[in-house]
């Protein structure tokens, strides 16, 4: 469940594997097709809604030769064992149900003192992914950059290492200019 990057990304991967260990096991691409049923659901009239109508139109495109079912406007409100079930009243049928949706910034932020968070209560920080309370750093899904990027892994991946270095920076009392910049890149796709 879930129709942006990361939903899309996981329902191909997760496919393109499974037909691939099938195929070791002697299935035909066919059999292993028919096995191999994989539906993505947006509550949006279209997937990867943070990217350009082009890139929307690429990935249905790619989704439809692959075989993947894409409900659109298509709300998961509840689901019960097998079951996931639309604010209009679609069920969808599933054996395994993985969610991959919008990211959401845990409330207990809010009680942390001194903490600066965005207007979507993700935490601020600045460029060595320090935050507004003092050796205090934030990375990942969690972190409200100076220069906003959509919510990806791989902004996460590339900010760890900064964060570790500047952690270590921190333990050792080193002057804070000399600690690293995170510089996220432009595109991620």
């Amino acid at each position: 469940v879930g129709a942006g990057a990361g939903g899309c990304e996981l329902a191909l991967s997760m496919q393109a594997r499974m037909l691939t260990e099938l195929k070791k096991r002697g299935f035909t691409a066919a059999e292993a097709l028919r096995c191999v049923r994989v539906t993505i659901c947006s509550r949006r009239g279209h997937v990867m809604p943070s990217h350009g109508q082009e890139t929307q139109r690429t990935f249905l495109e790619v989704m439809r030769k692959r075989q993947i079912r894409v409900e659109l406007k298509c709300e998961i409100m509840s689901h019960r064992p097998g079951v996931l079930v639309a604010r209009d009243g679609r069920k969808i049928g599933f054996d395994e149900c993985i969610w991959c949706t919008q990211a959401g910034a845990a409330p207990w932020l809010r009680a942390i003192e001194g903490l600066k968070l965005d207007a979507n209560g993700f935490v601020r920080v600045n460029e060595t992914m320090e935050t507004s309370v003092a050796n205090f750093f934030a990375c990942g899904d969690v972190a409200s950059l100076l220069d906003p990027r959509p919510k990806a892994g791989v902004f996460a991946v590339r900010a760890g290492p900064v964060v570790a270095a500047n952690v270590r920076h921190a333990l050792a009392g080193r002057d804070r200019a000399s600690w690293e910049a995170y510089l996220p890149q432009r595109y991620f796709l």
